[in-house]
């Protein structure tokens, strides 16, 4: 079996150990439960998650972890947390039979006094796929498939430097060889005072042409079969977005709500995110 076939085949088999069953569409992204203002929030961070690399995760999770193009920021001796806190309910909604979540989630480090948070958005199926898959690295901390996203997310987060680059780079989905050669480069860079060269693999999202998603690879780094299978995976899903965008999105027509619950919908009312099959 050639590699670009047997890799999107082993994907959906790891996964599928991890999902739940489909179930309803009215009962995915339940938006209509929430009050009209957050809802228009929710909706609104919904088609920004999809414009960018979300789009990744929330169809059929390419990556297991996306961020939004949101960053908060608040004094920490003074905190106001009142528009973290709304857009925490407006997240809440964010939910797929077991299989999407999103939240706001703290960084660790503190910067002239203040904390930044932002936006993840998780595929559940395929993060714990990366977990189980990456057993060795993540099992000490005490987080096994079934762990709850944002406690991965944020025992990663309070590591050291070296941790941190490996287990977010797991997260976020790159290549095993990007994650390593990173984790070197920065080694070595903090050995030594020496920034290592390199140049980086860039693909678009609908809201950039160019590092809409983007991993660090060393300066003479020549294409590999991982790269070349992750941007055509990419670029399959990216255009099927647009197409359903230009249907669903502006003045009259049905809105990001009824594309993401369409788009999950296997055509019996049922709704998953494994049914945005990984392109072959």
């Amino acid at each position: 079996m050639a590699y670009q076939t047997l890799l999107p085949a082993l994907f959906l088999a790891a996964a599928a150990l991890f999902a739940q069953q489909p179930g309803p569409c009215s009962e995915c992204f339940p938006f209509e439960s929430l009050p009209p203002d957050v809802r228009a929030e929710s909706e609104s961070l919904l088609l920004q998650a999809l414009d960018n690399e979300g789009l990744f995760t929330l169809a059929g999770g390419l990556k297991p972890m996306s961020s939004l193009p949101r960053i908060f920021q608040f004094s920490v001796e003074t905190p106001d947390l009142a528009e973290i806190d709304r857009v925490r309910r407006a997240l809440n909604a964010w939910r797929c039979h077991g299989e999407i979540r999103a939240t706001v989630h703290h960084f660790h480090k503190i910067h002239e006094g203040k904390r930044a948070a932002g936006i993840v958005v998780f595929h559940l199926p395929r993060l714990g796929e990366v977990v189980s898959a990456k057993t060795a690295f993540f099992a000490p901390f005490g987080l096994s498939p079934h762990a709850d996203p944002l406690e991965v997310l944020t025992t990663i987060e309070m590591e050291e430097q070296p941790i941190r680059l490996r287990g977010q780079g797991y997260l976020f989905g790159y290549p095993d060889y990007a994650v390593d050669w990173f984790v070197t480069a920065d080694n070595h860079q903090r050995a030594t005072g020496e920034f290592v060269k390199r140049k980086f693999i860039s693909m678009p999202t609908h809201a950039r042409d160019e590092r809409g998603i983007v991993w660090a690879v060393p300066a003479d780094h020549e294409e590999r079969e991982e790269d070349r299978l992750f941007r055509a995976r990419a670029a399959a899903l990216l255009a099927e977005y647009r197409q359903r965008r230009d249907r669903y999105i502006g003045d009259g027509k049905p809105g990001v709500l009824a594309l993401i619950r369409d788009w999950y919908d296997n055509g019996n009312g049922q709704c998953s995110p494994r049914h945005i099959q990984p392109a072959q």
